[in-house]
């Protein structure tokens, strides 16, 4: 058995294609997860089911959450050189860029001026976890819609970012088909975002959005770290009706919201009730991902949704 390691994945991938075509895997390794990060031995799917909620519910029977904790890990990301604590983030990701840039990117024929393609770096990662629109990104860099598709393209490739695809079936016609694209690492966004700590990122504009990037990305890294591709859609229909996530596991469809607060209201669960159109699917329970410290339950009208701390991730 022969393992083929390295960084730097555009010419390797090239050359393994060309001449080792169905005698290799390619595997996909993202920054730490937060179970990496905590030392968690559980390794399932996050799939919420009752009995993987009721299984990390009595797993996190003692565990001391900490929303501060939380936000550091986010303003960190999970670079192992970042979390060992021997260079700070910010020193950190100057050189990771510095050198992604000149050595990965600069040889790629794609990307004529270097200072145009990180602006355009930090301008997708000022619009995480936004549907992608190439014609504004190209018009915020100075570079032509195709250029935006291409470059965002190397980013998906060198798995800095995600595009997350819209959920769609037979029967629902009114589906937004645009992805939505996410950082796979926070703090990577957040450097670029320009953010100096924690505490005015957990209180500034992009709260919501980094929040969210940092749950979608934790979800793709329980499914990466077994080898697997993460069964994960998001909704959103012509009336902008949105559900965050939809995980597809054996014709059930689980729908998870994702909010940073610690108080989850029936307000958090109003879109569910959007559940009741797709046809030919089983809905499993559904769930907002939020800072709580315990189970609870939320009720919207018909619909009741268990709001669980993002921990259980």
């Amino acid at each position: 058995m022969y393992y083929l390691t390295g960084s730097q994945q555009f010419k390797l991938t090239e050359k393994a294609t060309e001449s080792l075509s169905g005698r290799i895997g390619i595997v996909q390794l993202y920054p730490l997860s937060a179970r990496e990060i905590r030392r968690d031995s559980f390794s399932k799917t996050f799939v919420p089911t009752k009995e993987y909620i009721l299984e990390r519910n009595t797993a996190f029977a003692d565990y001391n959450f900490s929303v501060r904790k939380l936000w550091e890990r986010i303003y960190s990301g999970g670079y192992p050189e970042v979390i060992k604590g021997g260079v700070s983030p910010r020193d950190f990701y100057a050189s990771y860029l510095k050198t992604y840039i000149e050595r990965d990117i600069k040889s790629l024929s794609q990307v004529a001026d270097e200072m145009q393609f990180l602006q355009f770096i930090t301008v997708v990662a000022s619009r995480t976890s936004q549907l992608v629109n190439y014609g504004d990104l190209g018009r915020e860099c100075g570079i032509s819609e195709v250029t935006a598709k291409k470059w965002l393209s190397l980013l998906v490739t060198s798995g800095i970012v995600y595009l997350l695809r819209p959920y769609s079936s037979n029967v629902e016609k009114r589906v937004v088909k645009t992805s939505k694209m996410y950082f796979m690492d926070t703090g990577l966004a957040a450097y670029l975002t320009r953010w100096t700590g924690p505490e005015v990122m957990q209180k500034g504009a992009m709260a919501g959005a980094f929040f969210e990037t940092y749950v979608v990305s934790e979800i793709i890294k329980s499914f990466a770290n077994t080898g697997a591709d993460a069964p994960i859609y998001f909704y959103r229909d012509k009336d902008k009706i949105e559900i965050d996530l939809m995980i597809e596991q054996n014709n059930t469809i689980y729908p998870v919201e994702i909010k940073k607060t610690a108080s989850p209201n029936s307000d958090d669960a109003k879109n569910f009730f959007i559940t009741n159109r797709l046809k030919n699917v089983q809905i499993g329970p559904a769930v907002i991902l939020c800072c709580t410290y315990k189970v609870l339950s939320v009720k919207k009208g018909e619909k009741t949704a268990l709001a669980i701390p993002v921990e259980f991730v």
